[in-house]
């Protein structure tokens, strides 16, 4: 086993001072490690909103009853569907630990924030390799799409006047963020996935889609690609109810998402 030289290893009273810092150093980080760990608990949220799953057979009204229980300053939105609500808490963490194993009660979470997932900005990124990696060609010698199979692009929106997606867009999908029926990408990473999924062919314009296929828009991301769980799971079921054949998300959290699943 090698023995390291330990002749230059003295302390001068300049490396002195540097250790003793380095350890009080240390010392108020384990100090404070408990508190972080507890601050670090959750994901990002949404400041005061927690998502309240109620168990099968709870109501909302009694769901209503048990959150104000709890703490609950208001309820801001109910989803018959998942069978939860949107609250309003002083404490998110606090309301959460409270209702741990309450009656009634399925799972509290925070309202997790979601991003958009990271996209090269290469210029020819999108067709220099994924298009033959999954023999796009060949496949379509036997069938580039039908114009009646529906995808959803769940994200920041779709520029739907964009000339290499304008053909294949289709209305009825609706923007979350900011609660209207016109889900307009005013990001540009929607339209960038939209793009891949079903952009115009032999229009000698920008690329070629993987499939012919109409496209249309949930705008759950704000123009920073950033958006909160509740709002992805209002574009998913808004999706379904429109009769989409596919949903297309590309978007993630650190959390793990209860209502979500």
């Amino acid at each position: 086993m090698a023995v390291r030289n330990r002749t230059n290893t003295l302390c001068t009273p300049t490396c002195s001072s540097i250790l003793l810092l380095f350890l009080f150093l240390v010392a108020v980080l384990l100090l404070f490690l408990p508190h972080a760990q507890a601050a670090n608990l959750y994901g990002a949220y949404a400041e005061n909103e927690v998502i309240v799953g109620l168990q099968p057979g709870t109501t909302y009204s009694e769901g209503m009853v048990l959150a104000t229980a709890y703490g609950a300053s208001s309820v801001m939105e109910y989803d018959s569907k998942l069978n939860c609500m949107l609250i309003r808490v002083d404490d998110v963490e606090s309301f959460i630990s409270a209702t741990k194993g309450a009656s009634g009660i399925r799972y509290a979470e925070p309202n997790y924030l979601v991003r958009a997932l990271y996209t090269p900005n290469d210029l020819y990124y999108d067709y220099q390799w994924a298009l033959p990696a999954i023999n796009a060609s060949t496949a379509w010698d036997y069938e580039k799409g039908n114009a009646s199979v529906k995808i959803a692009i769940v994200d920041t929106g779709i520029q739907y006047d964009h000339p290499d997606i304008a053909a294949n867009y289709v209305s009825g999908g609706y923007d979350w963020v900011n609660g209207d029926s016109n889900p307009y990408d005013d990001d540009g990473h929607g339209t960038h996935c939209a793009g891949i999924a079903a952009a115009v062919m032999d229009n000698e314009e920008g690329i070629a889609g993987v499939a012919q296929v109409s496209v249309t828009a949930e705008k759950v991301l704000n123009s920073a690609g950033i958006g909160y769980c509740y709002d992805i799971a209002q574009g998913i079921i808004h999706a379904a109810d429109n009769d989409t054949d596919v949903i297309s998300m590309s978007l993630g959290t650190d959390a793990y998402w209860l209502s979500f699943k």
